[in-house]
């Protein structure tokens, strides 16, 4: 028995030191690149490919209303005619002579088609900037997400490095109670399998932090040449967020005011409509008008000319129907938008409040006082109270509670940067 005494205190001296410092193999790195949930956003908002290509086609639509701010739309055309006239019967002039026309043509928009192409240009352009604001509203929400993620398996990627290190030297200490016949084939083989899971369960979470780490780099528009490490508490911050505590139905108003989706398409239906009355007003066609010069060998005329496309009335109805569906279609369109974000608000809602409710059985610090926790068993097997296997067990349960408590944080912490999105960000400045 007193043999068996000083055995675990030794296991339990190897253990604490083991456990006090970190094993250079899975912490270190040649390069780390840590930053914040703030820091990252903003280097998302600066380099994220799919965000600069969103912000390249605005260009598109500035170029558009400068063109449709140009006083005359098509350029002027000119007309030139020369011809040679031999005459049969004698005249003043002559036998013979040389005609010669120039005719300068502009084309004049009536019915106010400038101010309607105008209008519509200066709405696309408007829902092309709200579209810029709708790619950074999901460009936030998806690196909050992937950042949560990364803080919560750096966690657990501690905890389950601990865990290795505890079963590594209990197994080691095992092997030579073993040879000493004092533990059975059971016992042995236990500590081991307890070593391999402990193993297999810290791959698994190396694996999954490389490729979260892959796809948040992708997000950030960053290379592969470090690691990246999420800084920063994981705790949830409270009721500062004081948009998130209104009621469901002011945070579905609320989000009507805020949401870039919403308002992208409410600019591109004012855009359809001055497009509509565009079309409308091209009923009446365009006239082109100019000055004119003749001159043969007999006179020199100047005046005007006045081109009337024909028929005068009853144009462009193909263009004017496809104008009234696309603009009943995006009406449609905004119709569908409003519901949409009801249910997105109250499905975001409703798991907020779920797992605030889950996260609610755990008291404050209750990370910690697991960690804490660890001396029962610890104590127990100082005395000989409870053999290895009974310690590997109590260990193992202890980190199973600690890693659940993460998932249960990071459920809460997801829901909240879910909520804040589909509402706009209503009441709170995005980071």
């Amino acid at each position: 028995m007193k043999s068996h005494i000083l055995f675990g205190i030794f296991t339990l001296v190897l253990y604490t030191a083991v456990v006090a410092t970190q094993n250079p193999a899975l912490s270190a790195t040649p390069l780390r690149h840590e930053l914040h949930l703030k820091e990252a956003i903003k280097t998302a908002l600066k380099q994220n490919p799919d965000l600069k290509s969103e912000i390249g086609k605005l260009q598109i639509e500035e170029n558009q209303l400068k063109q449709a701010k140009r006083f005359f739309r098509q350029n002027p055309e000119l007309s030139i005619e020369a011809d040679y006239r031999k005459r049969k019967l004698p005249s003043p002039s002559g036998d013979s002579g040389t005609d010669f026309e120039v005719r300068l043509f502009q084309e004049i928009e009536l019915s106010g088609q400038r101010s309607h192409r105008m209008g519509a240009a200066e709405k696309y352009l408007n829902a092309a900037r709200w579209r810029i604001s709708e790619t950074e509203r999901q460009l936030r929400l998806k690196v909050s997400r992937l950042f949560y993620e990364l803080q919560t398996l750096q966690e657990k990627t501690k905890i389950q490095s601990r865990r290795l290190m505890l079963h590594e030297s209990l197994f080691k200490a095992g092997q030579k109670r073993f040879q000493q016949e004092d533990i059975s084939v059971l016992e042995i083989d236990t500590l081991r399998f307890d070593r391999d899971q402990a193993q297999h369960d810290l791959s698994k979470l190396l694996e999954e932090k490389l490729n979260l780490e892959k796809s948040l780099r992708a997000l950030l528009g960053m290379g592969e040449e470090a690691e990246l490490v999420a800084t920063g508490t994981l705790l949830p911050e409270g009721n500062s967020k004081k948009g998130l505590s209104l009621p469901l139905q002011e945070l579905k108003t609320c989000a009507f005011e805020h949401r870039p989706d919403l308002k992208a398409l409410q600019a591109a239906l004012q855009g359809d409509d001055a497009s509509l009355q565009l079309e409308t007003s091209k009923k009446i066609p365009n006239l082109a008008f100019g000055p004119l010069f003749k001159s043969d060998n007999e006179d020199t005329v100047i005046g005007a000319s006045l081109m009337i496309p024909l028929p005068f009335f009853n144009r462009n109805l193909e263009a004017v129907t496809k104008a009234r569906v696309q603009f009943d279609l995006k009406k449609m369109a905004l119709d569908e938008k409003k519901r949409e974000i009801q249910r997105e608000v109250a499905t975001a809602y409703r798991v907020l409040q779920l797992a605030k409710n889950q996260f609610e059985r755990y008291n404050e610090g209750y990370l910690e006082h697991l960690k804490k926790r660890t001396t029962f068993p610890q104590k127990a097997y100082r005395a000989g109270e409870i053999s290895s296997f009974e310690f590997s067990v109590a260990q193992g349960r202890l980190t199973e509670a600690q890693i659940r408590y993460l998932d249960v944080l990071l459920a809460l912490l997801k829901a909240r940067a879910e909520l804040e999105a589909q509402t706009g960000y209503c009441g709170n400045r995005p980071h």
